[in-house]
């Protein structure tokens, strides 16, 4: 059973495209985006606190800004200043006291204190919001073939098989955006025989273009079924191309 089976090529290239891009989106944005370099490639140096004084920034809680200096290796010293909120381990700091500061190496002037999250986003909501805008445009198109691909297998390894005839093909509308083609489907009625030679009516999800186009009542088609499901079957033309 194989998933290419039951798409045209012209419906996977553009998700395929957008794949690559999704994918390499996070990676471009990480290696230009300075604090997302801070936080993979830092380095941990000890710092001292120079002051602090009340400063917006902090929506419905207090904040502060702070002054800090530290000494990257090698080089002479630094300073920097961030504003922290009240829930950072930083707000209650008092001149003199130490504080961990990470650094860029090469670009100590890229710093700020260890674990200090402010108000930034969190980094993995970043890292899989591409993967949720690509579920939420693609999976009511490819969702409905891979989880009937899913169910043939199952059918095929652990089923039954046999042959049975077309009865009946409704099909259903396309699925697609507007300038892409997407992808078409169609409920097959089948008439089949069991072992037994009990005769039943089952209905089968079909996806194969070129089947559908010369699939006609009467036609005999192989198929794969579970007992405990007896109302559906898989066409196994249906994975053929």
């Amino acid at each position: 059973m194989r998933f290419r089976a039951t798409l045209s090529g012209s419906s996977v290239a553009l998700p395929l495209a957008l794949i690559v891009f999704f994918a390499a989106l996070p990676l471009l944005i990480l290696s230009t985006d300075e604090r997302m370099l801070l936080e993979f490639r830092g380095r941990i140096a000890s710092g001292r606190l120079v002051s602090t004084a009340d400063a917006p920034g902090c929506q419905g809680a207090g904040s502060r800004r702070i002054v800090y200096s530290f000494t990257p290796e090698p080089g002479p010293e630094f300073r920097g200043a961030t504003v922290v909120c009240r829930s950072s381990p930083y707000y209650d700091l008092q001149p003199d006291e130490t504080v961990p500061i990470r650094y860029l190496p090469g670009k100590p002037q890229v710093n700020a204190p260890a674990d200090a999250q402010g108000n930034a986003p969190p980094l993995l909501l970043f890292m899989i919001f591409p993967l949720f805008f690509f579920l939420v445009l693609f999976w009511p198109i490819y969702g409905p073939t891979l989880r009937e691909l899913l169910r043939a297998r199952r059918r095929y390894r652990n089923g039954n098989l046999g042959s049975g005839r077309i009865v009946f093909v409704k099909k259903r509308s396309t699925v697609s955006w507007p300038g892409w083609p997407g992808t078409s489907n169609a409920v097959v009625f089948v008439a089949y025989k069991t072992p037994s030679g009990e005769s039943r009516e089952a209905t089968a999800w079909c996806a194969n273009e070129w089947l559908l186009g010369h699939m006609s009542p009467g036609e005999s088609v192989h198929i794969a079924y579970l007992d405990s499901e007896p109302g559906r079957v898989t066409i196994l033309e249906n994975y053929i191309r």
